[in-house]
């Protein structure tokens, strides 16, 4: 495969699809096609066709979220998303992911109940968290029924975790705190209405972006987010704790990508469009105001610098230890960083408040 099909570059151009998305394209190659700019409503179908049937849900899977709908419903303390907007608002969002390049930074975010954890809300996608630890997490999130149990052991759950209602049901008898995101099904709307909605992105990222996005941060940090096969210790790792087996590779058909050093690294096609998927996404929040950084130190995820201008945030790729240096700042000056166009950002707030 092409490096382009990798190192996703600030060349795209932003047309209308014909479903209202829009198509974020390096060249002629589309990045995403299921990729929009994220709103504060929650009504999925926002500028979309009336008859457009949302992507990526088979009869199966449908029956599958209908199923862990009803089981997550049987628990009398489900909690919605819509309790979370605007709870981070001036603060930074660290999503972590599950590369193993998350064992590189864990030590570096700073514990809960420190001063230097305030300006800071953390994420943990599924077995990010068990990396990280429960000191350093204010939320956990997981997207669906792909969950895997091992991703939630003990030791993690008297944390809040953010989900949607098509992940196991089992997960209802691990958290007491349980804050819930209704999917795009249109049947659905009444439970999007009470409870809130996320975007689906094909990846728990693109997903949890949006959370941070409604929380109305204004700084995503990215980490753990390599889209490559990591070699350390001698072996290939999938997740941070999962090493590579013959099997896996064989199936996955691995190849070679350039990662953001310049140097090959193992992926495959799978990995290739998540990585577009999140770098698609980061453009544009940076658009939206909100400024978002490739900390992660390794990998794929070839997110170009980006100035500030015209009332977007920048986009870049920076050490972890510069992305926090640049929070630590902000803090000792107390004279605020104003992510650029605020008003921007503020609007649309105020325009959904008004709607509510």
């Amino acid at each position: 495969m092409s490096d382009d099909m990798f190192m996703l570059k600030k060349n795209f151009a932003k047309e209308p699809n014909p479903d209202g998305r829009l198509a974020y394209t390096v060249g002629q190659r589309p990045v995403n096609t299921m990729v929009r700019e994220f709103s504060h409503s929650d009504d999925p179908y926002t500028g979309l066709k009336e008859n457009f049937g949302y992507f990526g849900f088979t009869p199966k899977i449908e029956e599958w979220i209908k199923n862990n709908t009803k089981g997550h419903l049987t628990f009398n303390d489900c909690r919605g998303v819509k309790e979370l907007y605007w709870t981070g608002e001036g603060k930074t969002a660290i999503i972590a992911g599950s590369s193993r390049a998350i064992l590189d930074v864990k030590d570096l975010i700073p514990d809960k109940g420190t001063p230097e954890h305030d300006d800071l809300v953390v994420l943990a996608l599924n077995a990010g968290g068990v990396a990280l630890g429960a000191q350093k997490v204010d939320y956990l999130f997981t997207l669906d029924y792909s969950s895997r149990i091992e991703w939630f052991p003990e030791d993690l759950r008297e944390l809040p975790i953010i989900l949607s209602f098509n992940c196991p049901d089992l997960l209802g008898t691990f958290f007491k705190t349980r804050y819930y995101f209704a999917s795009p099904l249109r049947e659905e709307a009444p439970m999007r209405a009470k409870y809130g909605f996320l975007d689906c992105g094909n990846i728990a990222s693109y997903t949890c972006a949006h959370m941070a996005f409604k929380m109305g941060v204004k700084r995503i940090i990215w980490v753990g987010h390599e889209f490559s096969y990591t070699p350390d210790e001698g072996r290939l790792w999938n997740h941070w704790n999962e090493p590579m087996t013959m099997e896996w590779c064989t199936k996955h058909n691995l190849g070679y990508a350039m990662d953001f050093h310049g140097n090959p690294v193992p992926s495959d096609e799978r990995l290739a469009y998540n990585a577009r998927i999140v770098a698609a996404i980061s453009y544009m929040c940076g658009d939206q105001g909100i400024e978002v950084i490739n900390a992660t130190g390794k990998g794929t995820l070839g997110i170009q610098q980006m100035p500030e201008k015209d009332g977007a945030a920048a986009v870049m790729t920076v050490p972890f230890s510069e992305a926090m240096e640049r929070i630590k700042n902000e803090r000792v000056h107390q004279a605020g960083y104003e992510a650029p166009g605020p008003e921007r950002h503020h609007v649309e707030r105020s325009e959904c408040l008004s709607g509510c």
